[in-house]
């Protein structure tokens, strides 16, 4: 359910929010209700699994929320908006996952109502021990929710690297898109006093936060210029596999000839890494913000929906769905 008073409060975000709401029908709700991931001292279950004679040892269950809300996000940023607006850790880690492992093992887990689970045994078969597995879901929560973690932690960009040494080699520094994702991640909400880091000296040197990510991001904007008919946001500027390339996604805004601000759009650039500059970028109007009036004028005020039989097409039955 989505509050009434946001909807109502906030027109310009409502098509997003309703998107990323609508989305969850479809991740790991589409094969049978969320389940958790059991972590025993013998390996890692599916909650309904856990064979009888290991139940006693259950140390932790979690259903990998930063999954289902990191990738409803991110799926809502794919397929509608092209801009993520929340859960931007779990957004960017999520991306790192794909630049490592593929955009089928991401729908793979995305799609599936064991997600938590079918995650955890992949970190497995990587070298990951159960322990660091249920710390790195703690962790994940904590940066979703509590800004705090409980007890040890392990990073989202630490796992990443482990996973890209295992998958793709060592010279994981050398690879400027993987660190701009790895510098994506970050935010000063997450110390290292609090989540600390075995690679805290690499990423501390890449982070992107205060007068760094201003500058950076001041640096991109001022190659596309002109574009006086748009207000950009403080959200991040964050990666996004749009068609299996990655680009760089903004949240942007324009107004109406009364200069009311319209429904928020997405600015995706096509980006070299390498050498930082801008090769060119588009504005992505979300597909129903065009209808809104029209939508809403339909369903709240009683008028007729266009149809087939109001309109001197020839066009077939189909072509009008």
């Amino acid at each position: 359910m989505i509050n009434n008073l946001f909807l109502d409060s906030d027109d310009v975000s409502v098509l997003a929010t309703i998107m990323h709401e609508l989305t969850h029908f479809v991740d790991a709700n589409i094969d049978g209700p969320v389940e958790k991931v059991a972590f025993t001292n013998a390996g890692v279950f599916p909650f309904d699994e856990v064979p009888s004679d290991v139940n006693r040892s259950s140390l932790y269950g979690d259903d990998a929320t930063f999954i289902i809300e990191g990738c409803a996000e991110l799926y809502t940023g794919k397929y509608f908006c092209h801009y993520a607006r929340t859960y931007t850790p779990g957004v960017q880690f999520l991306t790192g996952i794909e630049y490592i492992l593929g955009s089928d093992f991401l729908d793979e887990t995305f799609f599936r109502h064991d997600s938590a689970w079918f995650f955890a045994d992949m970190l497995m078969k990587h070298g990951f021990e159960v322990d660091e597995i249920r710390m790195f879901y703690l962790t994940m929560y904590a940066m979703s929710y509590w800004k705090k973690p409980t007890s040890q932690v392990i990073r989202p960009e630490d796992v990443l690297i482990r996973l890209y040494q295992d998958v793709i080699g060592e010279d994981y520094q050398d690879d400027p898109i993987f660190c701009h994702i790895l510098a994506c991640i970050y935010s000063p909400d997450f110390d290292f006093n609090d989540f600390p880091s075995p690679n805290e000296e690499f990423l501390k040197s890449i982070q992107l936060t205060g007068e760094k990510a201003a500058e950076w991001t001041n640096a991109v904007y001022d190659q596309l210029y002109p574009m006086e008919d748009f207000q950009f946001f403080n959200a991040p500027v964050c990666c996004i596999y749009l068609d299996g390339k990655i680009y760089l996604a903004a949240e942007i805004a324009r107004f109406d000839k009364d200069g009311e601000m319209l429904p928020h759009d997405g600015l995706v650039i096509e980006y070299d890494f390498d050498t930082g500059k801008v090769l060119s970028h588009d504005v992505f109007v979300a597909p129903l913000s065009d209808y809104d009036t029209l939508i809403n004028n339909a369903l709240y005020h009683g008028h007729k929906m266009p149809s087939d039989s109001d309109s001197d097409s020839t066009g077939t039955e189909d072509d009008a769905a």
